[in-house]
C-alpha cells in the first residue's frame, strides 16, 4: 500500500510539469516516501491543447483547422543521502506537432530541468490515525528548455520551457490510514530576470498547490485516486528595446483521476487523466487535456 502511495505522489507531483503550452508549469520533486534507498521513474504525457483563456474565464476553443498536440517525457530520479534527506533530478523532453490550416510544424526539444533537495522534518515514528509525514524541499529550475522569445517557428512549436532560472521552496505532507491516503503539497518560487537576443523578461513569482486522495481496496494491488492542482504566476514585464509591455497574471485549475498497480515489491505502474477545462477561474494560459503513463522502479534500503 505504501508503495502505491509513493507512486501516486511521484505521478501527481509531475502533473503540473505539462500544464502550460510552453512547458512552463511547476513540477514538485518526486519524493521517496517509502523505506527505499532510491527510485527512478519514467513518464510520458500525451497533451492535447484544446484552447486558450487570455482574459479571465474568456475561453477560446480551437476549431478543426487548428491542432496543438504534444508528447512530453519526464525522467525523474531520487536518492536518499541520509535517513531524512534526499536529492532528486527531473529531466524533460518535449515533442510537438502543430497544425493550422494546411500549414504544419514538428519539433523536439529539451525542456526545463529541475534539481531538488528535500528534508523529512516530521517522520512517522509511531502510529497515529491523523499525524502525517512532513517534508520540506528546495528546488532549482535549470533553463535547459526553449522559450517563445527564442522560437524560430511560425506556430511556436519549438517552445519547450520558460528558459529562466527559478528558485523555489515548498512542503509536502502524506498520510496513510487503512485503505485511504491523503497528500498535500505547496511550492512558492521566484523566476529570475533573463535576456533573449533583443528581449529582456523581468522576474516573476509563482505559486502552486497539489491536493490528492486515494483508495486501495483491501488486499488489492490497485490504487484509485483524484487530485486538484492550482497554479498562479504574477505579471511579467517584457522589454524589446523599443517598448515595455506587461503580461497578465497566469492562473488555472486542473482536475485529475488516476489508477496505479503494483507489479511487484519494487516495480509499479500508473496512469492519470488530467483536464484544465472543467473548473475556473482561468487566465492567460492554454487549456489542455492530458493522459500520462508512468513506471516507477525503487531500490530497498
Amino acid at each position: 500500500m505504501k508503495t502505491l502511495v509513493a507512486l501516486s505522489l511521484t505521478l501527481f507531483s509531475h502533473a503540473v510539469f505539462a500544464a502550460s503550452c510552453c512547458g512552463g508549469g511547476s513540477s514538485f520533486p518526486g519524493l521517496i516516501t517509502t523505506d527505499s534507498k532510491g527510485q527512478i521513474s519514467l513518464s510520458s504525457t500525451y497533451l492535447n491543447e484544446v484552447g486558450k483563456a487570455k482574459l479571465r474565464d474568456e475561453y477560446v476553443y480551437y476549431n478543426e483547422d487548428k491542432k496543438r498536440k504534444s508528447l512530453q517525457s519526464l525522467l525523474s530520479s531520487s536518492y536518499m543521502t541520509s535517513e531524512f534527506t534526499q536529492l532528486s533530478l527531473n529531466l524533460s523532453y518535449v515533442q510537438r506537432e502543430y497544425e493550422q490550416g494546411e500549414y504544419s510544424e514538428k519539433s523536439h526539444q529539451l525542456g526545463d530541468s529541475e534539481l531538488s533537495f528535500a528534508y523529512e522534518f516530521f517522520p512517522e515514528k509511531e502510529y497515529s490515525w491523523w499525524k502525517p509525514r512532513g517534508f520540506v524541499f528546495l528546488s532549482l529550475t535549470l533553463p535547459t528548455g526553449k522559450t517563445n522569445y527564442q522560437s524560430s517557428e511560425l506556430l511556436y512549436s519549438d517552445v519547450s520551457g520558460k528558459a529562466q532560472w527559478a528558485l523555489a521552496v515548498g512542503g509536502a505532507f502524506t498520510k496513510v490510514n487503512g485503505p485511504f491516503d491523503f497528500q498535500g503539497s505547496f511550492k512558492a518560487a521566484h523566476r529570475f530576470k533573463e535576456s533573449f537576443s533583443n528581449v529582456t523578461v523581468e522576474g516573476s513569482q509563482f505559486f502552486s498547490t497539489l491536493l490528492s486522495a486515494g483508495f486501495s481496496p483491501s488486499k488489492s494491488s490497485f490504487r484509485f485516486g483524484a487530485s486538484h492542482i492550482y497554479f498562479f504566476e504574477t505579471k511579467r514585464k517584457v522589454n524589446n528595446g523599443q517598448k515595455v509591455s506587461q503580461t497578465l497574471n497566469e492562473y488555472y485549475h486542473e482536475l485529475a483521476l488516476s489508477s496505479h498497480y503494483m507489479l511487484n515489491d519494487e516495480l509499479s505502474a500508473g496512469i492519470i487523466y488530467a483536464d484544465q477545462t472543467l473548473i475556473g477561474p482561468v487566465q492567460n494560459t492554454s487549456l489542455s487535456r492530458k493522459l500520462t503513463v508512468q513506471i516507477l522502479k525503487r531500490w530497498s534500503l
